[in-house]
Formats: C-alpha cells, structure tokens, sequence
C-alpha cells in the first residue's frame, strides 16, 4: 500500500481539528468556536472515509 502525501496531511489535520476542539472545551469553551471545529472535524471525516470508499471500489472494479 502506497502513503500518499495529501492523505497523510488530511489525516493529521483532522487529529489536529479534533485537538484543537478538546482544547477549547477545556479552556474557555466557547460554543461558537467548539461548534466550529467539530464541524470542520467532521468534514474532513466525511471526505477521508468518501475518499476511502473511492479508493475500496477501484479496487473491486
């Protein structure tokens, strides 16, 4: 299996969404900007697992 760069950086970037989200809720947990990075988070989810399946059925094919 090849690692492709932009995988890898997506990946990290949603670790780094995610921890950024832990942080503002334990700090000073303003709602705006926690709801903001749990949906950007989420997102980024959404494309690595489209992305995934992308990949997963050219396989099959």
């Amino acid at each position: 299996m090849v690692v492709r760069r932009p995988g890898v950086i997506r990946h990290w970037l949603y670790v780094g969404l995610r921890v950024g989200h832990s942080v503002v809720h334990l700090t000073w947990n303003h709602v705006w900007h926690r709801f903001t990075l749990f949906v950007v988070s989420n997102l980024t989810l959404l494309v690595i697992w489209v992305l995934l399946i992308e990949l997963l059925l050219e396989r099959v094919a």
